[in-house]
């Protein structure tokens, strides 16, 4: 902690020796100056490669949407494009734009006050995923990057798993099953509805709400800042959760309109147009409507594990390898996934395995 351009004694473990000499004034006017430069070189190039990134995850969805109809589900090429579509969609469009990194290029569609938000229709042609944008926004944007790592943070690993990580010795395979369906299913099970509760939270702030905020968070105390998951809507008692945020509202603004169009609409309409071509062509075909589904069902769980190890690998620092119980089964699935997406995914699992501590340092600052 830094007080006062200093650090405190009582707060400063083993590990953060560093920060004792750390000249943060000097830090912070090199970050200041380097943002400066930053701007200065933004442009045309950097619209291009954002245009480039969109045709590259359009062509990837496409590709998946036009060969699902004729491949049978244990052939994972379409899965795995439709997947890359999603994850490239939301990782290298969606999360920069909402950042607001090309908000002085020019292009108003790719402004993080417009992409994907205000309507339903926005968010189906900017960026339909599970959850809402504007969750995302509220959640990631100002309270995660805000309060990174803070006990604040709605993204604090370690906080939000404690529950799995305390379990005795004994619930073993247990902690092996749940730490493998959280990876497959991360984003709908936990993000959607965990962003959609900070969202609640902070449009109970803009309607002048505070009081029934401040009694919710005194009335569940620590269970105010727990995250919010499905299982908690679908099998956990309505005393345990605030009674802002209803399991009908969450159906109905975030996961039903997917959900209706990703695994209903989407696939009827692949299905209906690939048996009218075939039967045009006189080809008889072998695939079915719920082959179809299948292959978006196969491509959500691909895609929920491919930006849980983009994420994971990014963000996990010093305590990497400190969870042992979760090591295995995280690098067995990220070294079977590395083969088709990132083989420098390795480096990082081979630090989970062997519990190799990296701390990022800026060292010229000590």
């Amino acid at each position: 902690m830094k007080v006062a351009g200093k650090v405190e004694e009582s707060v400063v473990k083993e590990h953060d020796e560093w920060l004792r000499n750390f000249r943060y004034e000097e830090f912070g006017e090199e970050i200041k100056q380097l943002g400066i430069e930053l701007k200065r070189q933004q442009g045309a190039e950097d619209l291009q490669h954002l245009y480039k990134m969109v045709r590259w995850s359009n062509t990837f969805t496409a590709l998946g949407i036009v060969l699902a109809p004729f491949l049978p589900v244990w052939c994972m090429i379409p899965s795995v494009l439709l997947a890359v579509g999603v994850t490239s969609r939301w990782t290298m469009i969606a999360h920069h734009t909402c950042h607001g990194g090309f908000e002085k290029l020019g292009d108003p569609g790719y402004s993080r006050f417009t992409f994907g938000v205000g309507s339903l229709w926005r968010r189906f042609l900017d960026w339909f995923d599970w959850f809402l944008p504007e969750a995302w926004n509220v959640e990631h944007n100002q309270l995660h990057h805000y309060k990174l790592g803070e006990d604040t943070d709605p993204d604090l690993v370690e906080r939000n798993m404690a529950y799995l990580r305390d379990l005795p010795m004994a619930y073993t395979m247990l902690k092996y099953l749940a730490t493998g369906f959280i990876v497959c299913t991360w984003k709908w099970w936990y993000y959607a509805p965990n962003t959609f509760k900070f969202l609640r939270i902070a449009e109970m702030k803009k309607n002048q709400n505070i009081q029934v905020l401040r009694s919710e968070e005194a009335r569940l105390g620590q269970l105010f800042k727990a995250p919010l998951v499905l299982t908690n809507f679908l099998f956990g008692k309505a005393d345990d959760r605030p009674t802002f945020v209803s399991l009908v509202d969450f159906l109905m603004r975030v996961m039903l309109p997917f959900v209706a169009y990703r695994f209903f609409l989407l696939p009827y309409c692949m299905y209906t147009v690939s048996a009218t071509l075939c039967s045009y062509v006189g080809i008889v075909g072998t695939t079915t409507y719920w082959t179809i589904v299948g292959h978006f069902v196969v491509a959500d769980i691909v895609a929920n594990l491919h930006s849980f190890i983009i994420i994971g690998k990014t963000t996990l620092g010093r305590e990497c390898g400190s969870s042992t119980c979760t090591c295995i089964v995280l690098t067995i699935l990220c070294c079977v996934f590395c083969c088709l997406f990132q083989v420098r995914i390795i480096v990082a699992m081979i630090c989970i395995v062997f519990q190799h501590r990296v701390v990022l340092r800026p060292q010229r600052f000590i």
